[in-house]
């Protein structure tokens, strides 16, 4: 396998991210001031709970929000331009070219209308202009690269013609083709079969080696995000609380969120069984006024409960947002 040379450049970078859904029952703020940076060849892995705000700050990157939802504050940079507020046909022509996504469930991601190997030439009809038949040529030659065993027959296949495992290898086909330097994969294994997850994600980092991708990988199992990010964003409730390289903050955590995250990991070789996280998560459309987590935490005092604590940097490149962080250095 070729590995493409090193390149440090900082290709996305999200400042003070804020989303909100206008619904009857009031405005919810899905995403509150959420920021990081993501680099050229590196993997940063986005962890947290079911609406924790993971997959709608991807969307918001991408200019795919409902039109019910909106960014309402912050910047999401692209190599220095704001992407907020760019016109629609300016965002195509970003989407699949410089950016990609990949979905958790690939039957959804797909048209059904259409044989998936006309639907990765698509794409390349689109961003490289290419004609019918070499767009025809360069999606089976794509279909091979992904590890489809049978390309140029199964590029006439319908997705429901394909297995879980086969469809999502060719979303990924279809994401990569034009060559994007970021790949958002959201999800990209929960649907499907325990034994083809392992090989979606081989595949991932394998391509992403060869190409020299960078990578937002965005799961809810934390175990798969500490093996494949080199660094990890925890959300909840729409915010970052935690950030940093992926082993220091899974070897010692300095949100109480995170460390109940790990707890609740099954720990092969341990006896203790997993520790469930208590409660729930907060109301996105009624606030308070102190930490998000509060409710929930088995460290909150007083004064967590008076204003809200932003993220901090405590150095080794990691940032908490929590007053008593100082206190969970081992």
């Amino acid at each position: 396998m070729t590995v493409a040379p090193a390149d440090t450049r900082i290709l996305l970078e999200v400042r003070g991210l804020t989303v909100r859904f206008a619904l009857p029952a009031g405005e919810l703020i899905a995403v509150d001031d959420v920021s990081y940076r993501l680099a050229a060849g590196r993997t940063l892995g986005v962890v947290g709970e079911s609406g924790s705000g993971k997959t709608v700050t991807a969307l918001a990157l991408l200019g795919l929000l409902p039109p019910n939802c909106g960014v309402t504050d912050g910047a999401v940079l692209w190599l220095g331009t704001d992407l907020v507020g760019l016109d629609t046909a300016a965002l195509r022509a970003l989407r699949g070219r410089h950016i990609s996504m990949i979905f958790q469930d690939p039957l959804s991601a797909l048209n059904p209308a259409m044989t998936v190997g006309a639907q990765v030439a698509e794409s390349l009809a689109l961003h490289e202009g290419l004609g019918r038949a070499a767009a025809r040529d360069q999606a089976v030659a794509w279909l091979a690269r992904v590890g489809l065993q049978d390309p140029r027959r199964q590029a006439e296949f319908y997705p429901h013609e394909l297995s879980g495992g086969m469809r999502q290898r060719a979303t990924i086909a279809m994401a990569l083709a034009c060559g994007p330097e970021l790949l958002i994969a959201d999800e990209p294994t929960t649907a499907l079969d325990v034994t083809v997850q392992a090989r979606i994600l081989d595949l991932l980092l394998d391509l992403q080696a060869e190409l020299g991708l960078a990578l937002q990988f965005i799961s809810h199992n934390l175990a798969v995000v500490s093996e494949v990010a080199d660094d990890i964003a925890v959300m909840y409730a729409g915010a970052i609380v935690e950030i940093g390289p992926a082993q220091v903050l899974f070897d010692t955590p300095h949100h109480p969120y995170t460390r109940a995250l790990l707890a609740a990991l099954p720990r092969p070789g341990l006896r203790r069984p997993p520790e469930p996280i208590a409660g729930a998560v907060p109301s996105l459309t009624e606030r308070a006024d102190g930490c998000l987590y509060a409710d929930r935490c088995p460290l909150v005092m007083p004064a967590c409960r008076l204003a809200r604590p932003y993220l901090t940097d405590i150095g080794n490149g990691r940032s908490t947002a929590c007053i008593r962080s100082g206190e969970m250095s081992s």
